[in-house]
């Protein structure tokens, strides 16, 4: 399914009785795909991640074809952390991240959300903080240099 935007940019949102609003901007962009569903799984890599259902499995799809071990553990993992499909509450775009999630995620009371693309990266603030120092340091101490000049 081709999609007619892209989620970027970033925005912190307090999370009140395991539930959130989406942000608008990502609502918007969520729309394109003609559809208010919605899965939200752990993330291997710190955090959670919220796709639209037609991403989600997309991803599953093509971790499902790799061959190796990485991609079945992979798949394996955001299957089974993953809350389901979920279809957004009402005009405001609520959804709901359950205790366990937000448990493993880190999450007290205010999360930021950083659009990747096609999918959303959820953190809570220190979380996201400390993973954000960690790439800065691990760049900072890279001989190598990025493909574009920053």
């Amino acid at each position: 399914m081709a999609i007619t935007g892209k989620f970027n940019g970033t925005h912190i949102s307090s999370i009140t009785q395991n539930r959130v609003v989406l942000p608008k901007q990502f609502k918007d962009v969520l729309n394109s795909y003609q559809s208010d569903k919605i899965v939200v799984t752990l993330s291997p890599y710190g955090g959670l991640l919220l796709y639209p259902k037609v991403e989600f499995d997309s991803v599953c799809d093509q971790l499902a074809k790799g061959v190796d071990k990485v991609n079945r553990y992979t798949l394996s993992y955001l299957e089974n952390w993953s809350m389901g499909i979920q279809t957004l509450e009402g005009s405001a775009g609520r959804f709901r991240i359950s205790p366990e999630l937000l448990t493993e995620a880190k999450v007290k009371d205010k999360i930021k959300f950083i659009g990747r693309g096609n999918y959303i990266a959820i953190w809570s603030i220190e979380e996201f903080e400390d993973h954000q120092k960690m790439i800065r340091d691990q760049i900072r101490q890279s001989n190598e240099m990025p493909v574009v000049r920053l």
